[in-house]
C-alpha cells in the first residue's frame, strides 16, 4: 500500500516497542506474541480484501493530519482505501492504534449502495498482559431484519453466520457493551465481542469473518437503480453513528482536542467527519 503507509507501520512499531519495554520483558513478551498472531490476522485480513476489491490508499487520512497519530495516550497510524473502480464500496478503513495498555487492530470495509451485502466490522486487539485477545465483529445490516425477506436473513446471518458466532461465544466471556448507544445501535445478530485466551482462534475467527463477506461479493445482485437512493441516505445514518461511537471512545483516551479527529480518521469521510478536503 506504498512507502507512505509502511513509514506508519514502523511509527507504530517503535510506540508499540517503547509500550513493551514499560511493561517489563515477562508481560512484554507475553503482550509481543499475542500481537504478533492479531496483527498477522489484520494484514492478511486486509491483504485478502485489497487483492479481491483492487484497494488504493486514499489522501483522506493524510488531509485530517492523522495518517499517523500522536495523541497522548494514543498512538498509531490510519488509512482509508478505496476501490481504483469503485463498484461495490464507499471505502475500508484500517488502522492500529496503541490505546492505554493494549494495542487495536481495526478494519470497517463499508459498502456503497449499489449492492445490498452488509457492512463489514472487525476489531482484534490485545490485552494490557497479553494473556487475553479481543474479538469484535459483525455486519451492520443494510435492511430492516424482523421486516426484510427470508432470503436476506439466511444469505447474511443464516446458519454459518450462527455456528461461528457460537463458536467464538463457547470459547470467549463477553466483553463489556459499548459504553456509546449509536455503537450498540449499529449491532446485528452477528455482533461478536469476547476476550479469548486462545489469541491463534480469535485470529482464525477474524479471518474466517472477512473470507465469508468477500464471498458474498461473489454472486452479490445489484439495486435496482430506484432503491439507491434510499440506501445512500441509510447507510449515511449508519456512519453517522460509527463515527459518534468512536467519538466518545476516542474523546475517553485522548482528549476532547484529538478525539473527534482521530474518530474522523478511523471512521472514514463521513459528513461530521470531513476536517479539510481529503478524497
Amino acid at each position: 500500500l506504498g512507502a507512505s503507509q509502511e513509514r506508519h507501520r514502523l511509527d507504530t512499531m517503535r510506540a508499540l516497542a517503547l509500550l513493551l519495554a514499560s511493561l517489563g520483558p515477562a508481560v512484554g513478551l507475553r503482550l509481543s506474541m499475542s500481537v504478533d498472531v492479531l496483527g498477522q490476522a489484520h494484514a492478511t485480513c486486509l491483504a485478502r480484501l485489497s487483492e479481491r476489491l483492487s484497494l488504493e490508499a486514499s489522501d483522506y487520512t493524510s488531509t485530517l493530519g492523522m495518517a499517523s497519530i500522536d495523541a497522548g495516550p494514543v498512538k498509531g497510524d490510519a488509512s482509508w482505501l478505496k476501490e481504483a473502480n469503485p463498484k461495490f464500496l464507499t471505502g475500508v478503513s484500517s488502522s492500529r492504534l496503541i490505546v492505554p495498555g493494549a494495542l487495536d487492530f481495526r478494519l470497517e470495509a463499508w459498502m456503497g449502495p449499489s449492492y445490498e451485502v452488509p457492512h463489514l466490522l472487525l476489531r482484534l486487539r490485545a490485552s494490557p498482559d497479553g494473556s487475553v485477545a479481543e474479538l469484535a465483529a459483525d455486519y451492520v445490516s443494510r435492511n430492516d431484519l424482523a421486516y426484510c425477506s427470508d432470503s436476506y436473513r439466511e444469505m447474511h446471518y443464516g446458519p454459518d453466520v450462527m455456528d461461528w458466532w457460537t463458536k467464538a461465544a463457547q470459547n470467549g466471556t463477553p466483553c463489556p457493551a459499548n459504553m456509546q448507544w449509536q455503537g450498540r445501535l449499529l449491532s446485528s445478530p452477528a455482533a461478536v465481542n469476547v476476550a479469548m485466551q486462545d489469541a491463534n482462534l480469535a485470529a482464525a475467527l477474524a479471518v474466517e469473518h472477512v473470507d465469508r463477506w468477500l464471498s458474498w461479493l461473489v454472486d452479490a445482485e445489484p439495486l435496482q437503480a430506484r432503491r439507491r437512493g434510499a440506501m445512500n441516505s441509510r447507510d449515511d445514518a449508519l456512519r453517522r453513528f460509527a463515527y459518534a461511537s468512536n467519538v466518545g471512545e476516542m474523546v475517553r483516551m485522548a482528549g476532547n482536542d484529538q478525539g473527534p479527529s482521530i474518530a474522523a480518521a478511523i471512521t472514514g469521510p463521513v459528513s461530521e467527519a470531513y476536517v479539510g478536503g481529503g478524497s
